[in-house]
């Protein structure tokens, strides 16, 4: 790092030595670990967590997803809510009212889209869920609800739609919410087939739930609503078997008021692209986006940035065009690296100094962005688009500690990109370029499991500590994460202590003073904002092999800058926010490394000053 002169602070982006508050580049920590840089300067030790549900919602169940869902109610009245997904069911929150709103539901990580006021939710393992503040159905099924007049349907109900083309009667094999009818009619909202379609014809079961029959024929693409009167004996034709499947992709967007879905175990080379406000695909009708070049790899995810689809294999990044109604484009890129889990990609704004665009866990392991021009047709920005590293820092743990299985999701909040992975999380701040791991487990794994303040279910026997995160969401600007060991829900940022027990944190610093020139390291000077009596530790090592190891530093005077080591006003601090700790070194060393650990009350770091004479063993001609 160059020399440290004996009354100067830092040669390199030096920290003031005039009046105010001292100044550390963020970018020369390393291994950070429960510190941010909210503030630019310096580092404040983050907050932990806090469980935001009292009980779990399924005991013994990981949260599976987490959407702040907004829309239009019937009233054309604004509602929100938070949509929590969990051993197989899917929850509805508003306020502190939670119920129950489907059960059924494939157990996977999920991802989310909107379209036409309705929330879709898929997780590749079930056909796609649609849910609009009332009820729960699958895609290209309609939804049912049971009306104030009298019919004749008494029973447990569900009902399937068939789409005609020229090519005959497909059905996609999806079905409605399931209804208990006693002596009522149903109003059936149908959904708009696909393209080529002439005509639907509406399938319902017996009043024991089997035996789906034909109840009605729609003959037209335009008709919105059914109202089924028609009793169990009425019924006619049995439906045909499932000729043209609606996918299951991982991953849902929209662009141009068109569904997006890919990655499919079936097709994992494929994505669908629903025709405009038309809220289910045509299985049969694809782009294939990885199979047309050398790449031939499975998809792992997408995700929009402007009106295009950013869509990425194991090997490579494609930009998916669908702006066109009447034609889909797969246009590949230079990016020459692919994305190795789909949950971590995430849409990232631009600041200053840092263009934005789609951020990610690549497939050589490193952390990459992906951006460029798209204001321009794709044909002509091209050479604009770049897929650039930000993970060099922590490529080392990255290599260790990934693999193709490894579970990771990645959000953006508050001007920093989050990675769930393993028993940790990753964060990388866009405005100091700098990363720092969020680790509060580590403050709670040697200790009781079970402390008052959470119930004694939270965790689960036999739990795996690198599994211990699961989902991100940001709602109505809070962070919430999931937890995979349990149903709980935790907002990010929360408190001064994670499950009662304090949270640790740590600082490390570079070497300092390398040279080959030997030097008399004096002392070092800690500088931090004082809002309480504050505790930390302090571990210096040299290259001759000394550690000082240990050094507790406690605040006992509560008051200013002692007079003995600087003027008056030579380091003035305003209002007296500011104070220092001088630690003794005393020994001879080429460089030295000092790491700061936080181990009670948090800790704003704001800066270090280190005196030392040079000494030379040469003799000057």
């Amino acid at each position: 790092m160059g020399n440290v002169d004996s009354i100067q602070s830092f040669e390199f982006k030096g920290m003031r030595t005039d009046l105010g508050d001292k100044l550390l580049p963020v970018q020369y920590f390393r291994d950070v670990v429960n510190f941010n840089e909210d503030d630019i300067i310096g580092a404040n030790k983050v907050l932990a967590p806090i469980a935001i549900n009292s009980a779990q919602y399924v005991e013994g169940k990981s949260i599976d997803g987490i959407y702040g869902f907004s829309y239009l109610n019937s009233e054309n009245k604004l509602q929100n809510e938070r949509v929590i997904v969990t051993g197989g069911c899917i929850f509805s929150q508003v306020g502190s009212k939670t119920r129950q709103i489907y059960e059924g539901f494939e157990e996977g990580i999920c991802d989310f889209a909107f379209l036409n006021d309705k929330l879709f939710i898929t997780n590749g393992k079930h056909y796609p869920l649609v849910y609009n503040g009332v009820n729960v159905w699958e895609m290209g099924a309609p939804e049912a609800t049971i009306t104030d007049q009298n019919g004749g349907l008494n029973g447990t109900y569900h009902w399937e739609v068939t789409y005609v083309t020229a090519g005959g009667e497909e059905r996609i094999g999806t079905s409605s919410n399931i209804l208990q009818v006693q002596g009522k009619s149903v109003l059936l909202s149908l959904p708009i087939g696909y393209e080529g379609v002439t005509a639907r014809k509406i399938y319902r079961t017996n009043g024991e739930n089997e035996e789906l029959r034909l109840v009605a024929e729609i003959d037209d693409n335009e008709t919105l609503t059914y109202t089924d009167n028609l009793d169990d004996e009425s019924r006619t034709n049995a439906i045909i078997d499932i000729n043209n499947e609606c996918p299951k992709p991982y991953f849902l967007e929209t662009t141009n008021f068109r569904l997006v879905g890919c990655v499919a175990d079936k097709y994992p080379t494929q994505a669908w692209v629903g025709d405009p406000n038309v809220e289910m695909f045509d299985g049969a009708n694809f782009t294939d986006v990885s199979n047309r070049t050398k790449d031939n790899s499975r998809l792992t995810g997408m995700k929009r940035d402007y009106d295009k689809i950013i869509i990425a294999s194991q090997k490579q990044v494609y930009i998916l065009d669908v702006s066109n109604a009447d034609m889909t484009t797969v246009t590949e890129t230079r990016a020459n690296v692919g994305c190795l889990n789909g949950h971590s990609m995430v849409r990232i704004p631009s600041d200053v100094g840092f263009d934005g665009g789609i951020m990610f866990l690549a497939s050589d392991k490193t952390i990459r962005l992906f951006n460029g021009n798209f204001a321009q047709p794709v044909a002509t920005s091209l050479d604009n688009l770049r897929t650039d590293n930000f993970g060099q820092p922590i490529k080392t743990l990255l290599e260790k500690s990934t693999t193709d299985q490894t579970v990771m999701f990645g959000e953006y909040y508050n001007f920093k990109y989050h990675l769930i992975f393993g028993s940790i999380i990753l964060v990388y701040d866009i405005r100091t370029g700098s990363w720092f791991t969020y680790d509060f487990l580590e403050s709670t794994l040697s200790g009781d499991f079970s402390p008052e303040s959470y119930n004694p279910d939270y965790f689960l026997a036999g739990y795996d500590t690198n599994a211990f995160f699961n989902v991100f969401s940001v709602i109505d600007n809070l962070f919430y994460v999931g937890r995979r060991d349990c149903s709980f829900i935790e907002k990010m940022y929360s408190s001064n202590e994670y499950r009662g027990k304090k949270v640790k944190s740590k600082l490390e610093f570079p070497f300092w003073g390398t040279s080959e020139e030997l030097k008399y390291f004096k002392e070092i000077h800690i500088y931090y904002q004082r809002n309480s009596d504050v505790d930390f530790t302090v571990s210096i090592n040299l290259d001759n092999g000394t550690t000082l190891k240990d050094v507790w530093v406690q605040d006992d005077s509560g008051g200013d800058y002692d007079s003995r080591y600087f003027g008056k006003y030579y380091y003035e601090s305003q209002n007296d926010s500011e104070d220092y700790r001088v630690i003794y070194v005393n020994k001879y060393a080429n460089w030295l490394k000092v790491t700061i650990e936080s181990n009670d009350k948090p800790l704003n770091f704001r800066g270090m000053r280190i005196l030392y004479q040079k000494v030379s063993n040469k003799e000057v001609a």
